[in-house]
């Protein structure tokens, strides 16, 4: 299996998001307390203090890729799992993951994204399967564990999560090795877009007894949760498609993607 001298944990964040940092983290080793990689927060110059966290302070923001790239810099492992600051984790984490852990080890794909949304597209083993070079998505930034020196190279400084995962998935049909789990190992809730907390995730960490400063941050209205909810929906549907019609209507999409950009 691939062991902390291998891969490292990053979650990527900046200080306008500091608030998140001690829920997220209260959230996560509840339900990950055995996870076995060594955990990096990174931010502008706000500390987290926490014994099993260590802190990357790389400056100020220029840009969502522009601080990734510097934080995975000053990361010597082969791999980097990115694991975003607003996934809160609301269950035990399924043990299978580090089978998948066991698989990577061996195979070395240059990408696994842990979350199967969407599914991947052609069968590999029991545990993963392909992501085809025509699929969207194939960057996404979320739960994916990446081989280092491709995210650095598939980066480009000036673009947002949103930019990448459209963009970077173009840039990515050149790479082979992206794999996609089939079933996912972790149990979360989406907590904030564009800024604010969602509804799900206000009830949810409140009935784990997690708390949050909703003075810091507003919660999304009834209207904004409606719109999120058929952006959501939508993006199910398309997932029905094949890669390639898939990846075409979602083109005429893409500036409603934007617009929802971090």
């Amino acid at each position: 299996m691939l062991s902390s001298g291998d891969v490292a944990l990053l979650v990527p964040s900046c200080d306008k998001y500091s608030d998140l940092w001690t829920p997220f983290f209260e959230a996560f080793f509840r339900y990950w307390p055995d996870c076995p990689f060594d955990v990096y927060l990174s931010s502008n110059r706000a500390r987290f203090d926490h014994p099993l966290v260590r802190p990357l302070l790389i400056g100020e923001d220029e840009s969502w890729s522009a601080s990734i790239r510097r934080a995975v810099s000053r990361i010597e492992r082969e791999y980097v799992f990115l694991f975003l600051d607003d996934i809160f984790l609301t269950g035990r984490v399924d043990p299978q993951v580090l089978e998948v852990f066991h698989w990577i080890a061996t195979e070395k794909p240059t990408y696994v994204r842990l979350l199967p949304r969407p599914r991947p597209d052609t069968a590999h083993n029991h545990l993963v399967g392909a992501v085809s070079p025509a699929a969207p998505y194939r960057t996404a930034t979320h739960v994916v564990v990446w081989k280092r020196h491709a995210l650095l190279e598939l980066l480009r400084d000036g673009e947002n999560a949103w930019q990448f995962e459209n963009a970077g998935s173009i840039r990515s049909a050149a790479w082979p090795g992206f794999f996609a789990a089939w079933t996912g190992a972790f149990l979360y809730v989406h907590g904030c877009v564009k800024g604010k907390w969602t509804r799900p995730a206000v009830r949810r960490l409140a009935e784990l007894g997690i708390a949050i400063d909703l003075d810091r941050r507003q919660v999304m209205t009834p209207w904004e949760t409606s719109v999120f909810q058929v952006r959501l929906a939508r993006h199910k549907l398309l997932n029905c498609l094949p890669a390639a019609p898939r990846a075409g209507v979602r083109r005429l999409f893409r500036r409603d993607r934007d617009n929802y950009a971090r």
